[in-house]
Protein backbone atom coordinates (compact mmCIF):
# COMPACT_ATOMS: atom_id res chain seq x y z
CA UNK A 1 0.00 0.00 0.00
CA UNK A 2 1.68 3.50 -1.05
CA UNK A 3 0.49 7.15 0.12
CA UNK A 4 -0.92 7.57 -3.32
CA UNK A 5 -5.14 8.59 -3.47
CA UNK A 6 -7.52 5.43 -4.68
CA UNK A 7 -10.39 7.03 -5.45
CA UNK A 8 -12.18 3.36 -6.10
CA UNK A 9 -14.12 4.32 -2.95
CA UNK A 10 -13.87 7.39 -2.13
CA UNK A 11 -11.25 7.15 0.47
CA UNK A 12 -7.31 8.28 0.51
CA UNK A 13 -4.93 5.43 1.80
CA UNK A 14 -1.43 6.29 3.03
CA UNK A 15 1.38 4.47 5.05
CA UNK A 16 3.74 6.46 7.28
CA UNK A 17 7.89 5.59 6.69
CA UNK A 18 7.98 5.96 10.95
CA UNK A 19 5.84 3.19 11.56
CA UNK A 20 3.38 0.47 10.24
CA UNK A 21 -0.61 1.77 10.02
CA UNK A 22 -3.34 0.62 8.34
CA UNK A 23 -5.05 3.70 6.96
CA UNK A 24 -8.54 4.02 5.96
CA UNK A 25 -9.99 6.87 3.77
CA UNK A 26 -11.35 9.76 4.38
CA UNK A 27 -14.93 9.65 3.35
CA UNK A 28 -16.64 12.34 1.36
CA UNK A 29 -20.18 13.70 2.29
CA UNK A 30 -22.10 11.42 0.57
CA UNK A 31 -20.10 8.76 2.15
CA UNK A 32 -20.60 9.63 5.72
CA UNK A 33 -22.56 6.66 6.81
CA UNK A 34 -20.12 4.05 5.47
CA UNK A 35 -17.50 5.87 7.08
CA UNK A 36 -19.05 5.41 10.40
CA UNK A 37 -18.26 2.17 9.98
CA UNK A 38 -14.73 2.44 10.55
CA UNK A 39 -14.35 4.91 13.26
CA UNK A 40 -15.24 3.49 17.34
CA UNK A 41 -18.51 4.89 17.38
CA UNK A 42 -19.43 4.26 21.58
CA UNK A 43 -22.91 4.40 20.91
CA UNK A 44 -23.00 1.90 18.67
CA UNK A 45 -23.54 -2.00 19.75
CA UNK A 46 -20.52 -4.46 19.27
CA UNK A 47 -22.09 -6.68 16.59
CA UNK A 48 -19.72 -9.56 17.59
CA UNK A 49 -20.85 -12.21 14.97
CA UNK A 50 -21.11 -9.18 11.42
CA UNK A 51 -18.27 -9.20 9.99
CA UNK A 52 -18.07 -6.55 6.92
CA UNK A 53 -16.57 -7.34 3.63
CA UNK A 54 -13.91 -3.99 3.37
CA UNK A 55 -11.77 -3.24 0.33
CA UNK A 56 -10.04 -0.43 2.04
CA UNK A 57 -8.73 -2.03 5.11
CA UNK A 58 -5.26 -3.85 4.71
CA UNK A 59 -6.06 -6.25 7.94
CA UNK A 60 -9.02 -8.18 9.15
CA UNK A 61 -10.04 -6.68 12.56
CA UNK A 62 -12.05 -7.42 15.34
CA UNK A 63 -12.49 -5.97 18.52
CA UNK A 64 -13.49 -8.76 20.97
CA UNK A 65 -10.48 -10.07 22.77
CA UNK A 66 -12.93 -13.61 23.46
CA UNK A 67 -13.30 -14.02 19.58
CA UNK A 68 -9.91 -15.17 19.09
CA UNK A 69 -8.99 -18.77 19.24
CA UNK A 70 -5.18 -17.42 18.99
CA UNK A 71 -3.77 -14.40 19.83
CA UNK A 72 -0.27 -12.78 20.05
CA UNK A 73 -0.37 -10.33 22.33
CA UNK A 74 2.94 -9.16 22.01
CA UNK A 75 1.95 -8.15 18.09
CA UNK A 76 1.59 -3.94 18.14
CA UNK A 77 0.80 -1.52 15.54
CA UNK A 78 -1.49 1.18 14.67
CA UNK A 79 -4.92 1.81 12.86
CA UNK A 80 -5.61 5.21 11.53
CA UNK A 81 -9.63 5.43 11.61
CA UNK A 82 -11.87 7.50 8.69
CA UNK A 83 -11.83 10.54 11.57
CA UNK A 84 -8.10 10.46 11.37
CA UNK A 85 -7.36 9.17 14.91
CA UNK A 86 -5.45 6.39 15.86
CA UNK A 87 -6.10 3.80 18.20
CA UNK A 88 -3.51 0.84 18.98
CA UNK A 89 -3.48 -2.75 17.97
CA UNK A 90 -3.35 -4.75 20.56
CA UNK A 91 -2.65 -7.94 19.09
CA UNK A 92 -2.93 -10.38 16.06
CA UNK A 93 -4.15 -13.83 15.88
CA UNK A 94 -6.65 -16.20 14.57
CA UNK A 95 -10.45 -16.62 15.09
CA UNK A 96 -12.47 -19.97 14.72
CA UNK A 97 -15.89 -20.01 12.50
CA UNK A 98 -18.37 -22.84 11.89
CA UNK A 99 -19.73 -22.75 8.37
CA UNK A 100 -22.84 -24.65 7.54
CA UNK A 101 -21.44 -28.18 7.16
CA UNK A 102 -20.35 -27.71 10.30
CA UNK A 103 -16.59 -27.53 9.21
CA UNK A 104 -14.17 -25.37 11.96
CA UNK A 105 -12.26 -22.80 9.73
CA UNK A 106 -9.45 -20.01 10.54
CA UNK A 107 -9.21 -17.12 9.70
CA UNK A 108 -5.58 -15.91 10.03
CA UNK A 109 -3.86 -12.60 11.29
CA UNK A 110 -6.56 -11.04 12.46
CA UNK A 111 -5.52 -8.14 14.16
CA UNK A 112 -7.23 -7.11 18.11
CA UNK A 113 -8.30 -3.56 17.89
CA UNK A 114 -9.95 -2.94 21.63
CA UNK A 115 -13.44 -1.73 21.59
CA UNK A 116 -13.56 -1.80 18.15
CA UNK A 117 -17.01 -1.95 17.41
CA UNK A 118 -17.37 -3.04 13.72
CA UNK A 119 -15.57 -6.87 12.39
CA UNK A 120 -13.72 -6.06 9.38
CA UNK A 121 -12.46 -8.51 6.60
CA UNK A 122 -10.23 -7.45 4.32
CA UNK A 123 -10.61 -7.92 0.50
CA UNK A 124 -7.03 -7.72 -0.06
CA UNK A 125 -6.07 -9.79 2.82
CA UNK A 126 -8.67 -12.68 1.37
CA UNK A 127 -7.06 -12.44 -2.41
CA UNK A 128 -3.15 -13.16 -0.54
CA UNK A 129 -4.82 -15.95 1.15
CA UNK A 130 -6.12 -17.79 -2.17
CA UNK A 131 -9.72 -16.48 -2.10
CA UNK A 132 -11.43 -15.19 -5.00
CA UNK A 133 -13.64 -11.85 -4.21
CA UNK A 134 -15.85 -11.01 -6.89
CA UNK A 135 -18.40 -8.03 -6.26
CA UNK A 136 -21.34 -8.06 -8.88
CA UNK A 137 -24.93 -6.66 -9.43
CA UNK A 138 -25.30 -5.68 -5.84
CA UNK A 139 -24.07 -9.41 -4.45
CA UNK A 140 -19.87 -10.32 -2.88
CA UNK A 141 -19.12 -13.79 -3.46
CA UNK A 142 -16.19 -15.43 -1.90
CA UNK A 143 -14.63 -18.13 -3.51
CA UNK A 144 -11.95 -20.92 -2.66
CA UNK A 145 -10.23 -23.27 -5.55
CA UNK A 146 -11.14 -26.12 -3.39
CA UNK A 147 -13.78 -25.76 -1.25
CA UNK A 148 -16.10 -23.87 -3.87
CA UNK A 149 -18.49 -21.15 -2.98
CA UNK A 150 -17.23 -19.77 0.85
CA UNK A 151 -20.06 -17.23 0.99
CA UNK A 152 -22.79 -14.68 -0.63
CA UNK A 153 -23.45 -11.57 0.41
CA UNK A 154 -26.08 -9.68 -0.92
CA UNK A 155 -25.21 -5.68 -0.68
CA UNK A 156 -27.11 -3.43 1.70
CA UNK A 157 -29.14 0.26 0.78
CA UNK A 158 -26.25 1.98 2.08
CA UNK A 159 -23.89 -0.32 -0.22
CA UNK A 160 -22.24 -2.02 2.55
CA UNK A 161 -21.58 -6.05 2.28
CA UNK A 162 -22.50 -7.56 6.44
CA UNK A 163 -21.44 -11.12 6.50
CA UNK A 164 -23.32 -13.34 9.46
CA UNK A 165 -20.11 -15.67 10.81
CA UNK A 166 -20.74 -18.45 13.35
CA UNK A 167 -18.08 -18.08 16.06
CA UNK A 168 -16.46 -20.73 18.12
CA UNK A 169 -15.57 -20.26 22.00
CA UNK A 170 -11.64 -20.83 22.33
CA UNK A 171 -12.68 -23.61 24.93
CA UNK A 172 -15.12 -25.56 22.96
CA UNK A 173 -15.05 -29.22 22.13
CA UNK A 174 -15.33 -29.34 18.67
CA UNK A 175 -11.53 -28.00 18.25
CA UNK A 176 -10.18 -31.46 18.42
CA UNK A 177 -13.23 -33.62 16.77
CA UNK A 178 -13.94 -31.33 13.82
CA UNK A 179 -10.91 -29.44 12.89
CA UNK A 180 -11.28 -31.38 9.51
CA UNK A 181 -10.47 -30.22 6.40
CA UNK A 182 -10.73 -31.27 2.42
CA UNK A 183 -10.57 -35.49 2.80
CA UNK A 184 -13.83 -34.93 4.97
CA UNK A 185 -15.37 -32.11 2.73
CA UNK A 186 -14.95 -34.76 -0.43
CA UNK A 187 -16.18 -37.83 1.66
CA UNK A 188 -19.19 -36.07 2.45
CA UNK A 189 -19.51 -34.61 -1.35
CA UNK A 190 -18.72 -38.20 -2.63
CA UNK A 191 -21.89 -39.67 -0.56
CA UNK A 192 -19.79 -40.55 2.38
CA UNK A 193 -17.40 -42.80 0.00
CA UNK A 194 -14.54 -44.14 1.90
CA UNK A 195 -11.29 -42.44 1.95
CA UNK A 196 -9.89 -45.06 0.04
CA UNK A 197 -12.13 -44.93 -2.76
CA UNK A 198 -11.86 -41.16 -2.76
CA UNK A 199 -7.65 -41.84 -2.89
CA UNK A 200 -8.43 -44.07 -5.85
CA UNK A 201 -10.01 -41.24 -7.46
CA UNK A 202 -7.59 -38.71 -6.80
CA UNK A 203 -4.42 -40.78 -7.83
CA UNK A 204 -6.06 -41.95 -11.10
CA UNK A 205 -7.16 -38.42 -11.68
CA UNK A 206 -10.91 -39.21 -12.28
CA UNK A 207 -12.13 -36.31 -10.61
CA UNK A 208 -11.20 -32.62 -11.78
CA UNK A 209 -10.47 -30.92 -8.88
CA UNK A 210 -10.09 -33.18 -6.46
CA UNK A 211 -6.48 -32.27 -4.22
CA UNK A 212 -4.34 -35.22 -2.86
CA UNK A 213 -4.90 -35.38 1.13
CA UNK A 214 -4.27 -36.84 4.41
CA UNK A 215 -6.68 -39.81 5.46
CA UNK A 216 -8.22 -38.14 8.93
CA UNK A 217 -7.77 -40.47 12.27
CA UNK A 218 -11.28 -39.38 13.20
CA UNK A 219 -14.04 -41.85 12.52
CA UNK A 220 -17.41 -40.01 10.75
CA UNK A 221 -19.85 -40.58 13.01
CA UNK A 222 -22.48 -40.66 10.33
CA UNK A 223 -21.28 -43.81 8.70
CA UNK A 224 -20.84 -45.65 11.69
CA UNK A 225 -24.56 -44.98 13.19
CA UNK A 226 -25.63 -45.45 9.35
CA UNK A 227 -23.81 -49.43 9.10
CA UNK A 228 -25.23 -50.31 12.84
CA UNK A 229 -27.89 -52.80 12.72
CA UNK A 230 -31.37 -52.49 13.11
CA UNK A 231 -34.22 -54.07 14.56
CA UNK A 232 -37.10 -54.45 12.44
CA UNK A 233 -39.98 -52.97 13.41
CA UNK A 234 -43.15 -54.89 15.03
CA UNK A 235 -45.57 -56.24 12.77
CA UNK A 236 -48.98 -54.64 13.86
CA UNK A 237 -51.93 -57.41 14.53
CA UNK A 238 -54.65 -58.02 12.05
Amino acid sequence: MNGGNNRGRGRDYGKSRDREMISFAEATEDEEEVTLLMVCDPKEETQKNLWYIDTGCSSHMCGDRSTFSELDETFRTTVKLGDDSFVSVQGRGKVKIQTKLTFVQSISDVFYVPNLKTNLLSVGQLQGKGYEVIFKDGLCKIQDCNLGLIAKVTMTANKLFPLLIQHIEPNHSCFSAQEIGLARLWHYRYGHLSFGGLQTLQQKNMVAGLPAFDVPSEVCADCVIGKMPRDSFPKGKA
